[in-house]
């Protein structure tokens, strides 16, 4: 057999993203706080770009300033084409006039450029400070939008927490101090109470736990109140006489019980000076007028970026050297796609946030045991996304609600169906193991097949090794395990 070599033509069809596509997809992916992170890492490098500021935001009228009110609004889910970026569009390849109706587009900045400096490294020094609590609590006060007196009363209650969360000093010495009223010192601590981690800047154990459970839309609950009325005897585990005077059943107070140690008692413990986790919801989930929950964008995250005035002159100018035009329609194609890909961002994250709140109206409403089951195929499917695209969307970015704050990942998941017909998702089911779990008598733990036992009873009928695997999923050990974890 004899072999030779030999060349050929071929043809063939490839699908290649190109720059544009591949950043549309990196923002889509990133978590605010590193969103905004590279949004001045652009401004730096970009001399085309600039932050908007409120004269900007009033003067100008183009579609590429990022962060506007009609942010808020839920996203219809067809766009018109020059306000949305397709991600199997080309390139644009823009024309030197075409780059210059852009720019008049955005009629000005008129901001003394040192102010502009000043106020945009402002607004990025405090971005990730992973160094302790204190840093950790100022960096939300400063998203909260307070006063000047305000942030200082702030500052003075950090100043006065120890390491475990707890305020040290009484708040009357503290409004003493600084010469203010009580009530204006009262209402600065319950600010600071509704920072992460739930709990911080309580008196003492009893109101950090009940902030706990307050910030979970739980401050009615038989645990709030059993904490608020009777520590004494929760203390001393009297869960007859605590049944007795609540007027409930012990099972119901060993499931107030479970709720209660699922809580930090030292919040502020749980803050690693070294590493740090910014849980910044872009999305909060309110009642319109109409008693509906709807997705509304916290426009107020990300700084809105623009194309700036000044280099409309030198696009203009006939004087400008051939060299400086081509650097400025290289940096403005760059600086047109960056805005896009920021609008495209927020379109999707908001149709997808508004997909999943009316979806999951009950939930909102009554809580995981209202939760429906919903795929990331389902959501990709009913709004022409790639089930890529929904996955990119939703890791690390959460949503502000009534049942607290809420990664949205979480609403997806797969369902049964009960005996009674009705479809539930299985975070339904997971959280109703560990319910049974934590109400059991720690001597004689439920074994997996109790567990099932129980769960069919309910009308969940459910295999033994999924009970094993839902069960693991939430890091409980076995029932020997438990059992000799409690002598």
């Amino acid at each position: 057999m004899r072999m030779s070599a030999s060349m050929q033509l071929q043809q063939k069809q490839q699908q290649r993203l190109s720059q544009h596509q591949l950043q549309s997809l990196e923002l889509l992916h990133l978590p605010v706080m590193e969103l905004r992170a590279l949004i001045q890492k652009e401004l730096d490098h970009n001399p085309v770009l600039e932050p908007t500021e409120e004269a900007a935001a009033e003067d100008g009228e183009g579609d590429e300033i990022i962060g506007g009110d009609e942010a808020e609004k839920s996203v219809a889910p067809a766009a018109e084409a020059e306000n949305s970026v397709s991600l199997d569009a080309p390139e644009d390849v823009a024309t030197e006039a075409e780059d210059r109706d852009y720019l008049y587009q955005n009629d000005g900045n008129g901001e003394d450029p040192s102010e502009a400096e000043a106020r945009r490294q402002y607004m990025f020094d405090s971005l990730v400070r992973s160094e302790s609590l204190s840093e950790h609590l100022l960096i939300q006060a400063e998203l909260a939008d307070l006063s000047g007196e305000d942030m200082a009363i702030v500052e003075l209650i950090v100043g006065n927490l120890d390491d475990a969360g707890y305020l040290t000093v009484p708040v009357a010495d503290i409004a003493q101090n600084i010469g203010t009223d009580l009530p204006t010192l009262e209402r600065i601590l319950a600010v600071v109470q509704g920072f992460t981690p739930s709990g911080i800047a309580a008196r003492d154990l009893r109101e950090c736990l009940l902030i706990q459970l307050r910030n979970a839309q739980r401050g009615e609950s038989l645990a709030a109140r059993i904490i608020e009325q009777d520590i004494d005897d929760l203390s001393r585990h009297r869960f007859a006489a605590l049944a007795q005077r609540f007027n409930c059943s012990e099972e119901a107070v060993k499931g107030a019980v479970a709720e209660i140690r699922r809580l930090d008692p030292k919040p502020g413990l749980g803050v690693s000076p070294d590493d740090i986790a910014y849980i910044v919801p872009e999305v909060n989930v309110v009642l319109d007028a109409e008693g509906k929950y709807v997705a509304r964008m916290d426009t107020d995250l990300v700084p809105r970026v623009f194309i700036s005035r000044r280099y409309r002159a030198l696009l203009d100018d006939a004087a400008s050297p051939t060299e400086t035009k081509s650097y400025l329609r290289s940096h403005l194609r760059s600086g047109k796609a960056f805005i896009k890909s920021l609008d495209r961002r927020n379109e999707t994250i908001m149709r997808i946030a508004s997909e999943i709140v009316e979806r999951q109206q009950a939930f909102f409403h009554k809580g995981i045991s209202a939760l429906r089951p919903l795929t990331m195929t389902d959501m990709a499917t009913k709004l022409g996304f790639d089930e890529s695209t929904v996955s990119r969307t939703v890791s690390d970015k959460y949503m502000r609600s009534p049942q607290g704050v809420i990664e949205m990942r979480f609403f997806f998941s797969q369902g049964m169906k009960t005996a009674n017909g009705a479809e539930v998702s299985n975070k339904v089911i997971q959280d109703r193991i560990v319910q049974i779990i934590a109400a059991e008598d720690a001597s004689a733990p439920h074994s997996d097949d109790d567990i099932r036992e129980r769960l069919k009873a309910e009308g969940f009928d459910v295999a033994r090794r999924t009970v094993a695997k839902y069960r693991i999923l939430q890091k409980i050990p076995s029932s020997n395990q438990r059992k000799h974890s409690s002598l």
